[in-house]
C-alpha cells in the first residue's frame, strides 16, 4: 500500500506543473445585455441594425446612382469596344464578324440593363416607406421591421450577384471570341475586356458589401470573449501558486 501511495504522489507531482501551465477555464456568464431570450432575435442585437444600414445607404441611390453597377458597365463598354474593332478590322473573317455582331448586342444589352437599374431600381429608398408603415408596437413590431429590412438587403445583394454573373458570361464570352482575331489591336482590346469582365466578382458593389458585412455583424453576437490571465490555483499538497489560464467567456 505504501508503494502505491508513493507512486500516486509522484504521478500527481508530475501532472500538477502541466496543469498549471495549460489550464483552460470555460466560463458561462449570464449577461444582462444578451440574455437567452434576446439571443433568439439576433436582428434586435446586431449593430448596426438592418434598418440603419438601409436608411444610411438610401441616399447614395439617388446622389450617386451610377456607382452601384459601375464595374459591370465598364466591362460592357470594353467588350463592346472589342466587338466594334473586330467588325471594322479588314483581316476579320466573316464568321468572326457574325460573332462580333452578336457580342455587340450582348454588351449593349448588359450596359442598357444596368443603366436602367441605375435610374429605376432603388430598393433601399423604396423600402423606407414600407418599413415606416409597419405600425405594430413593442418587440414584435421592431422585429417585423428588422426582418423586412433584412430581406431588402439580401434581395438587393442577390440581384447584384445575378447581374455580375450575367455580365461575366456575356461580356467575358464576347471578349473570348474576339481573341480569335488576327488583328493585334483587336487582340489587345479583347484581352483587356476579358480581364475587366472579372472585376464585378472582385469588386463588390454597395448592396453586396452591405449584406456580407451585416452577416458578419450577426455572427459576432454569438462569439465568445477570450483572455489570458494569471489565476491562483491550489495543488494537491495545498500550495497556492499562480498559473496562466486561458478563459473563454460565452455570453448566454
Amino acid at each position: 500500500m505504501k508503494g502505491v501511495k508513493k507512486g500516486v504522489k509522484k504521478g500527481v507531482k508530475k501532472f500538477v506543473p502541466l496543469f498549471w501551465l495549460t489550464t483552460i477555464t470555460l466560463t458561462l456568464l449570464k449577461s444582462q445585455a444578451l440574455t437567452a431570450s434576446a439571443l433568439q432575435y439576433p436582428e434586435l442585437n446586431v449593430v448596426p441594425r438592418a434598418t440603419t444600414i438601409i436608411s444610411r445607404t438610401a441616399k447614395t441611390e439617388t446622389q450617386a446612382p451610377f456607382s452601384r453597377f459601375l464595374w459591370v458597365q465598364i466591362s460592357s463598354a470594353t467588350s463592346l469596344t472589342a466587338a466594334l474593332m473586330t467588325t471594322n478590322a479588314s483581316t476579320t473573317a466573316p464568321n468572326l464578324k457574325d460573332e462580333a455582331t452578336a457580342g455587340m448586342a450582348i454588351s449593349s444589352g448588359t450596359l442598357l440593363l444596368t443603366l436602367g437599374l441605375d435610374f429605376m431600381y432603388t430598393p433601399y429608398r423604396s423600402s423606407i416607406k414600407n418599413i415606416s408603415s409597419i405600425k405594430t408596437r413593442g418587440q414584435r413590431g421592431e422585429l417585423e421591421r428588422q426582418r423586412y429590412a433584412e430581406e431588402v438587403i439580401r434581395e438587393a445583394a442577390m440581384l447584384s450577384k445575378k447581374v455580375a454573373w450575367l455580365s461575366f458570361l456575356g461580356n467575358g464570352g464576347t471578349a473570348a471570341a474576339m481573341l480569335q482575331s488576327e488583328d493585334k489591336d483587336v487582340k489587345v482590346a479583347a484581352a483587356i475586356a476579358a480581364l475587366v469582365s472579372l472585376m464585378p466578382f472582385i469588386m463588390d458593389n454597395k448592396y453586396q458589401s452591405n449584406y456580407s458585412n451585416y452577416l458578419r455583424y450577426r455572427k459576432r453576437i454569438y462569439g465568445p470573449l477570450s483572455q489570458i490571465q494569471m489565476t491562483p490555483l491550489v495543488d494537491m499538497q495545498g500550495t497556492t501558486k499562480l498559473s496562466p489560464t486561458y478563459t473563454l467567456t460565452f455570453l448566454l
